[in-house]
This record gives structure tokens, sequence and C-alpha cells, in this order.
């Protein structure tokens, strides 16, 4: 006991903030609350003053029971995550690219429509070359530790921002397909969206979330803790520490959540509706009535298609801010692992789910896919023509040259008893 007590009146003076943050004389609490430098070094107990303090220092198994973010993990589970984050990378990559191609180089997709889905697809693109490496790099080396010196600084800066800003852009492109989408349905005689409406509307899809993404600036700074780099956000003046990350959270969850859920769920039922309560004029046949049924499913599907996989995605991560504003030990020592990772792993898919949406369900953009592919294929086919024809150009200069060096080595006589040694086509593959 006097071991103990001595061995942590020495840690009491070397840091004295420790001793600042235990409860006052006469108070019987097993605290959860320290500073950034106790809450991850020490822990303490103190049941009544009339009892002795006994100050213990934290081994890693205290550590891992009081921050469940720090406990080790099975290899098999963190190569799973990594994989999954790989597949995403590589299928979000693929998907918005041919996207953007497609739509691009097929004249059937050069729509007021489409120019809001080539927008998400670029809002989702980006998100995965600036957002998702490094998440990646996370799940890899397990940790979060980040770049020293200026450097690090404006990345830390930087990247929330450019990440911020590509996220919710992709939300209001959602919001932007489905109001294009009302419009063509319910109003189909009158010309709404036009090429200028719809450039000014994805032109504020970046704005609007580059303004309300600026406080990353001003918040995100770099801390020094036990020689470790890292990037957190700092609420200091004129910011309240705890209130105003509450707000904040509260403010992008309704802008860039809630009413693009709701908005575009209401002009989706709208479009729904009409199309359910649109009749056939005059006797048709029973194909046209199940073409017609089937065109009905398949809008339906569609719909619910987009709404629920950007519910579904985007709910963990703002679930997340709300348990880390909320939640102290959250707070201090950040969300469990598996919690953590479903809030990083979900909005990550949302980039590579939409371009799998629109090339699955939009018949336009299946034939434009398929075309590209088939051009593709041509290309290649030709460019393995050419190949092959200089590969045999090639061969028969060598075999020209090689029977005019046997020619020289050689005297007249020869050509009565032998003849040029045959060109096999292992010989002939070993010149080119």
């Amino acid at each position: 006991m006097k071991e103990a007590a001595d061995k942590m009146s020495t840690v009491d003076q070397e840091h004295p903030e420790v001793l600042n943050s235990y409860p006052q004389e006469g108070t019987s609490v097993i605290t959860s609350r320290f500073t950034s430098i106790a809450r991850r070094e020490y822990i303490f107990y103190r049941p009544h003053v009339h009892i002795c303090e006994l100050y213990l220092l934290l081994s890693d198994i205290f550590l891992y029971d009081y921050c469940p973010l720090l406990s080790p993990e099975g290899l098999l589970m963190r190569a799973a995550k990594i994989t999954g984050f790989a597949v995403i990378i590589a299928t979000s990559l693929f998907g918005n690219l041919l996207v953007i191609i497609v739509t691009r180089r097929d004249q059937r997709l050069k729509k007021v429509a489409f120019t809001f889905v080539v927008n998400m697809a670029i809002a989702d693109l980006l998100t995965t070359v600036i957002n998702m490496p490094e998440s990646l790099y996370e799940q890899i080396k397990d940790t979060d530790e980040w770049i020293a010196g200026h450097i690090g600084v404006v990345l830390c800066k930087l990247l929330p921002f450019c990440q911020q800003v590509c996220s919710f852009c992709s939300a209001l492109s959602l919001l932007a397909i489905a109001s294009d989408r009302f419009f063509a349905i319910c109003f189909p005689l009158r010309k709404l969206l036009t090429r200028k409406l719809s450039t000014i509307i994805i032109v504020s899809t970046w704005l609007i979330p580059s303004f309300f993404s600026a406080p990353m600036f001003l918040v995100n700074n770099v801390v020094k803790e036990k020689g470790i780099f890292f990037c957190v956000e700092e609420w200091s003046a004129p910011f309240d520490s705890l209130e105003s990350p509450k707000y904040y959270t509260v403010i992008l969850f309704v802008l860039f959540y809630i009413l693009p859920l709701a908005i575009a769920s209401v002009l989706y039922g709208c479009v729904i509706h009409k199309i359910w309560k649109r009749k056939i004029v005059g006797n048709h046949s029973s194909k046209t009535k199940r073409l017609l049924s089937r065109s009905r499913r398949k809008s339906l599907k569609i719909f619910i298609t987009i709404l629920v996989c950007f519910a579904f995605c985007w709910l963990p991560d703002h679930v997340a801010y709300f348990l880390i504003d909320d939640n102290e030990e959250f707070r201090d020592c950040g969300l469990p692992r598996d919690i953590y990772y479903v809030s990083l792993f979900f909005p990550h898919a949302i980039s590579a789910l939409n371009p799998c949406i629109y090339i699955i369900f939009n018949q336009d953009f299946r034939s434009g896919t398929k075309d590209l592919l088939i051009m593709s294929r041509r290309v290649l086919f030709r460019w393995n023509e050419l190949v092959d024809s200089r590969n045999r150009s090639s061969c028969n200069d060598k075999m020209s040259w090689d029977q005019e060096k046997h020619l020289e080595v050689y005297p007249l006589y020869s050509l009565k008893t032998r003849r040029p040694p045959k060109m096999s086509t292992e010989y002939c593959k070993s010149y080119v």
C-alpha cells in the first residue's frame, strides 16, 4: 500500500494536471472523466475520505477495459475489414469511372438528368480517392497516428474538409436527381429544368457543403500526446468545447441527411403515385398491360433501392457523431472498434453502390456500358492484331538476315550439299 502511494505521489508531481482532475474532498465516486494524459495512463479509486487514497498505475488490461477502442483485435477480423475496404475502393473506382465515361460518350445519356448522376459520380470518385486510402491505412496499421510538421497541420485541416464536402455533395445530388424525376414525370409538358438551371444546381451542391464544412479549418488541429501526433477536433474559444460540437452535429444531420431523405421520399412518392395512377387510353392487349405493370414495379424498385441505400449507409456515420458528443467515455476513448468500423464502412459503401444502382436499373446505362465494353474489346483485338503483325514482320526480317549471313559464311558449293537451316516457330519467337 505504502509503495503504491509513494509511486503515484511521484507521478502526481510530474503530472499535476492529473491531480487537479481528482474529485474534491468528501466525495465517494469512481471517476470516468480525465484529462487527455490521465485517461490514457491512470485510473484511481477513492471510496471515502477516511480511507487513504490508493493510486494504481494503469496496466494494459485496465486500459483496454476503460477504452474498448484500444483493445487488441484478432488477425482474421482485421483481414476481413481490410478486404472489405479494398473491395469498396476497387468497385467505387471502376463503377464511377464507368458512369462518367459512358455518360460522356453516349448520346442517349446527354440529358439534364444524367448531369446530376455524373455530378454524384464525381463526388463519389473524389471520396474514394481522398478519404478511403486514409481509412484503409488506418485499418492496416491499426492506428490513427498523424503526420507531424506543417504538412500534417495542412492535411489535418484540408482532408476532413474535402471529405465532408464530397460526401454532402453526393447527398445533395441525390436530391437533385429526385427533383428531376419529379418534374419530368409529373409535369412532362413543361421543361422546368433547363441546362442553365441544372448548372446552377450542380454548383450549389458544392458550394453549400463547402460553407457548412468551413468550421473544419478552424477546429481541426494536430496535437502531440506521448510523442505521437493526432489529428483531432478542438472546439476552443470562441466555441463552447461541449455544446458547439453537438449543435454542429445536429445541423449537419438535419441539412444533409433528414432534409434530403425526407424531400426525396416525398418527390419519389409523388412520382410513384403518378405512374401507378396512369391509365392506358383505348383498348390494348394484355401484353401491353403486362409491360406497363412491369414498368411500374421496376420504377418502384429503383426509387426504394435508392432511398434505402442512402438512409441505411449514412445513418451509422451520424449516429457515431451523436454517440461521441453525448457519451463521455466515447468522447475520451473513442468508439468501440466494431461500431467505429461500421460508421466508416457504410458511408464509403454508398460511393460504390450508387454507380451500381444506375448501371443495373437504367436501360440506357446498361446499353451504354455494353457498347463501351464491345468497343473496348474491338480496340483490344485490333491492338493484338497490330502487335502480331509487327512480330511477324520482325520475324521475317530476322529470317532474311540469317539467310544472308548463312550465304556469307558458306561458299557456293555449300548450296549443292546442304540447305539453309529451317526456321522453326521457336527459333522465330526467339528473335521477337
